[in-house]
């Protein structure tokens, strides 16, 4: 006789194992939440919110001071009459530091590893213009390579002047540069825009010439 895993028996005990095997999984995963050790924020926060007995040694002077329990503080009973806030300390900025100023600094370190305070847009400064580095190197290495495979590719076809490529991007030998017809002139340094530009139009010559 075959056995029918579809009979209602059968869904059933599996049902009460599934069920076992969830409550067992809260269960140690509330034991686990139980047995580790509460935070610091929570520590604080329970015996800032649980007031001084009257054993303490501080109420103790209060009272012999003339101190009642609600009452305010001094001769006239006009002074506070709750503790004072304990204010949490989350950074690293000096004390007296305009709190509108806090989030407008950060830490950055030195060449000698030292740790120092800056503005956040001198750091975003720097940022962008190592940014703006590592593009520019990358396109004059790129830029370079263009034109060493455009002046062969246009050699084989004897092209001897192309316009397209930027003259401080040109061979400096002497027997590369006497076999152009046009003359290498100094020319003002490209910016990168103009670097990608040129770039861009080389990368377009090749495709659509050789």
């Amino acid at each position: 006789e075959e056995y029918d895993y579809m009979s209602e028996s059968v869904i059933l005990k599996v049902k009460e194992e599934v069920s076992e095997k969830e409550k067992l999984a809260v269960k140690k995963k509330k034991e686990k939440n139980e047995s580790q050790p509460r935070s610091h924020s929570t520590i604080r926060e329970e015996a800032l919110a649980t007031p001084l007995p009257s054993s303490n040694i501080g109420f103790k002077l209060l009272q012999q001071m003339g101190y009642k329990e609600g009452e305010g503080l001094g001769k006239q009973k006009e002074g506070i009459t709750n503790p004072l806030d304990v204010l949490v300390k989350r950074n690293r900025l000096g004390l007296g530091v305009d709190d509108e100023i806090g989030p407008q600094m950060k830490f950055a370190k030195t060449k000698s590893n030292s740790t120092v305070l800056v503005p956040d847009d001198t750091i975003k400064a720097y940022q962008s213009y190592q940014r703006d580095r590592f593009r520019e190197s990358k396109t004059n290495g790129q830029l370079k390579a263009s034109v060493a495979i455009c002046l062969t590719l246009d050699s084989a076809k004897d092209i001897t002047d192309n316009p397209l490529l930027p003259s401080q991007f040109l061979p400096k030998d002497e027997t590369a540069v006497e076999e152009l017809d046009r003359p290498i002139l100094e020319a003002t340094p490209l910016s990168l825009e103009e670097k990608e530009e040129s770039l861009n139009d080389i990368i377009m010559y090749l495709r659509a010439e050789h």
